[in-house]
C-alpha cells in the first residue's frame, strides 16, 4: 500500500471520531486518546497557509495597538499554534475540550497557558480578557454553539478581534453544515463583524477562508 493510501486510511479513521459521513460525532477525547497527532495538526501540514495568516494579523494589530495583546485560541488541540503566538510576542492561550488534548499540550508547549474548556465558557472569556479570539479550523465542530457564541462576543467584546480560518469543500461534496453556509460570502454574513480583511484560496478540493474582524 502507497503512503498517499495509509495516510488517507488514517485520516478516515479520525474522521469518525469527529465528522463522519455527514453526521458530527464529535468524540474529540476518544480522537486524542487514540492518535498521537490528530490531522498531523503539530506538524507542517495543509493548514500552514491559514496559521501563517493568523500568525501575520497577531503580528498586524500588535503593532497598530503598540502593546503585548492577549489571545486565546479556541480548540487548540495540542498548541502548536497558540505556541507560535507566544514566540511572536502575544499571551497567548489556548483552550480544548479534550483533556488529553490539554495535557499533551501543556507538556509540549512552555510559553503558552492552557485550558480544558468548551466554546461556552463565558466566565473564563471574562476572566482572561483577550484581545483576540482565534477559531483556526473548528467551526464545523462547534455549529450547534455558534450563534450562542457570536451574540456572547458581541455583547462583551466589542472593539475587540475575531480572526478565523476554516475549510470549505464544494457544494457538491459538502455534506454537513449545509444550512449554516457553504461558502466564504455565507460565513460572513453569518458572523456579520466589521471585516478588516478577508479572502479565500481554492484548490482542485477544497478552499481556505479566513478573516480578521473586529467584534461590533
Amino acid at each position: 500500500m502507497g503512503v498517499c493510501k495509509i495516510v488517507n486510511k488514517i485520516r478516515k479513521k479520525m474522521h469518525k471520531y469527529t465528522i463522519c459521513n455527514g453526521k458530527f460525532i464529535g468524540d474529540f477525547e476518544g480522537l486524542y486518546k487514540n492518535f498521537n497527532d490528530p490531522f498531523l495538526q503539530s506538524k507542517k501540514e495543509k493548514f500552514e497557509t491559514s496559521k501563517k495568516a493568523i500568525i501575520n494579523y497577531c503580528e498586524l494589530l500588535q503593532s497598530e495597538k503598540k502593546k503585548k495583546l492577549k489571545s486565546v485560541e479556541i480548540g487548540c488541540g495540542l498548541g502548536k499554534l497558540t505556541e507560535d503566538l507566544s514566540k511572536i510576542g502575544l499571551r497567548s492561550i489556548g483552550t480544548d475540550i479534550s483533556e488529553t488534548a490539554i495535557k499533551k499540550a501543556k507538556i509540549k508547549n512552555k510559553k503558552s497557558n492552557f485550558y480544558v474548556s468548551d466554546i461556552i465558557n463565558d466566565e473564563l472569556y471574562l476572566k482572561i480578557k483577550p484581545d483576540i479570539f482565534i477559531m483556526s479550523e473548528i467551526t464545523w465542530y462547534i455549529l450547534p454553539d455558534l450563534k450562542k457564541f457570536i451574540s456572547f462576543l458581541k455583547k462583551n467584546f466589542k472593539n475587540k478581534y475575531l480572526i478565523h480560518t476554516l475549510a470549505i469543500h464544494h457544494p457538491k461534496k459538502q455534506k454537513y453544515g449545509k444550512r449554516y453556509f457553504t461558502n466564504l460570502k455565507g460565513i460572513l454574513k453569518y458572523f456579520n463583524m466589521d471585516y478588516v480583511e478577508y479572502g479565500e484560496k481554492w484548490n482542485s478540493e477544497e478552499g481556505r477562508t479566513f478573516f480578521l474582524a473586529k467584534i461590533k
